[in-house]
């Protein structure tokens, strides 16, 4: 997905509004933290705080203070196709307003978003995605807190699978083992590989191999290491099992790759 702009608890006055006649090119999350007024073709709605709307692109959107100072958290983003089927999936209503009990899980996963969003983190964009998960997932349990047998049932462990996520981009050389991972959390390894790819759309295992070439591009672009170097780099006993791996991610072998890097340079 694609993330054009955000804003946590951002404060207005009393006066602010909101009015585009066409709405917008992009899908629009509000997270209305103070009450607000929304104006709909069948006429304005008075919504407390705790209450939130997606807009889809092209939605007329008309919306502001209610006569008390208004604050509200927005994201402005494209999801791809994986991102809708899951808005779809966890039912998350589109162009209506909902009013829930508690947004505070969601708003601070929109926090974290602006945070990694305006830093330079090689990862910030798979790091913001996976926030932008768990708010959805949040959002779904805030409406349907009594739906049984639903995956935010397991928003306990949520937490550790992101801390998990973030420690496997941010070190893939590691030796990252399923078992060791689940007994940390009390969990079976099966059930810690399904709700990690439930989560977060990808298996453990891919994205280990996928932090992993990425971390070895990058050192293929920017060092003079050698490949043996960047394998052990990347948590690889040999070059051998190195080179065929990145040959078949990658299309190309380490040392074409590298070679066409300098040519573009």
């Amino acid at each position: 997905m694609d993330i054009f702009d955000l804003g946590y608890h951002h404060h207005h006055e009393i006066t602010f509004q909101i009015h585009r006649p066409v709405g917008t090119d992009n899908w629009l999350l509000l997270m209305f933290q103070s009450p607000a007024i929304l104006h709909t073709e069948n006429g304005a709605i008075h919504l407390p705080g705790n209450s939130f709307i997606l807009y889809t692109p092209g939605t007329p959107q008309h919306y502001g203070a209610a006569n008390v100072p208004y604050t509200d958290d927005w994201l402005h983003f494209m999801p791809d196709q994986e991102t809708i089927a899951l808005i779809k999936e966890l039912g998350i209503p589109m162009n209506q307003p909902v009013t829930v009990s508690d947004l505070q899980g969601a708003s601070n996963c929109l926090k974290q978003m602006c945070f990694e969003h305006d830093s330079n983190h090689t990862y910030r964009q798979q790091v913001s995605e996976s926030y932008f998960r768990i708010l959805l997932y949040g959002l779904h349990q805030q409406i349907h807190q009594n739906a049984a047998d639903s995956i935010v049932n397991e928003t306990t462990h949520i937490a550790h699978l992101l801390w998990f996520r973030q420690s496997i981009f941010r070190s893939p050389e590691q030796e990252w083992n399923a078992s060791e991972m689940a007994a940390q959390m009390h969990l079976s390894s099966s059930r810690l590989q399904h709700l990690y790819t439930e989560t977060f759309g990808s298996t453990l295992k891919q994205d280990v191999i996928n932090s992993r070439i990425r971390l070895a591009c990058h050192l293929l672009e920017t060092t003079t290491m050698t490949f043996e170097e960047i394998a052990e780099r990347c948590g690889y006993a040999g070059a051998s099992h190195f080179n065929k791996l990145f040959t078949k991610i990658v299309g190309t072998t380490p040392k074409r790759y590298r070679k066409r890097t300098l040519k573009s340079a």
